[in-house]
């Protein structure tokens, strides 16, 4: 707690238990050995710069693997269960922050285990609409933007190109890559635009999302199901994008 003109109270003797919930494997951007010289860094910052009568407080690190899927949840209970002892029904009685998890599936497990413990999550992502911070997840904070947010953003840009003229907006994804369901980032980014643009149904309107399939995709006919469309809305992985 900082007291006014910056004069800090002792602080006893306190460990707050950091747990970096990341995936450890895969191709991730925040998996484990990508974040975890970014961690060290920013500890290393924080202990250096602690005021004095802060320096009794200690930083235990520690990573669990969120996999990116509601596995984190089973992370997240064996490390807060686990440091209890034998007595599961025992609270920790030191203080536990969650860093990530950043995938959408795995933070709303986690988060929803967090309330009821009462540990704060902070996390880069949990970007879907249906992730709101406050409501159904009262200790998730999230540092970046959601995909409402883009999506308000992407609404703005068309308002102000289109100059009152309405064409219908096609919305395509694919979160098929090569025959393999990713995490559905592109659903949710599509259900995010979807909703944000059907609330103004006057001066924008959407279609259906359409989804497309690596496997199965055929060029010679997309357009024409679409009924070659002015404006389209696309969200796939590179290879597919060029494609069409």
């Amino acid at each position: 707690m900082v007291l006014s003109q910056g004069v800090f109270p002792d602080a006893p003797n306190t460990t707050v238990n950091i747990v970096v919930m990341a995936p450890f494997d895969g191709e991730y951007l925040f998996r484990k050995e990508l974040v975890e010289p970014s961690v060290d860094y920013a500890m290393a910052s924080i202990l250096r710069d602690l005021p004095t009568a802060l320096r009794n407080i200690r930083f235990n690190i520690t990573y669990r693997d969120s996999h990116c899927s509601r596995k984190a949840a089973i992370e997240a209970v064996n490390f807060y269960y686990g440091r209890c002892g034998d007595d599961v029904t025992t609270s920790m009685t030191s203080p536990i922050l969650f860093l990530g998890p950043v995938c959408n599936d795995a933070a709303s497990m986690v988060a929803t285990f967090a309330e009821n413990w009462n540990v704060p999550i902070i996390s880069p992502g949990a970007h879907a609409a249906w992730l709101i911070p406050g409501g159904e997840y009262p200790l998730l904070n999230r540092i970046t933007p959601s995909y409402t947010d883009l999506s308000y953003f992407i609404h703005g840009i068309f308002l102000t190109l289109m100059h009152g003229i309405s064409y219908p907006v096609h919305l395509v994804y694919s979160d098929d890559e090569n025959g393999r369901m990713t995490e559905r980032e592109c659903h949710n980014v599509m259900q995010a635009i979807y909703t944000v643009f059907n609330n103004d149904d006057i001066e924008l309107q959407v279609t259906e999302p359409y989804v497309i399939r690596d496997v199965t995709f055929q060029p010679e006919t997309f357009i024409t199901e679409l009924g070659y469309p002015r404006v389209v809305l696309m969200c796939a992985p590179s290879h597919l994008v060029r494609k069409v």
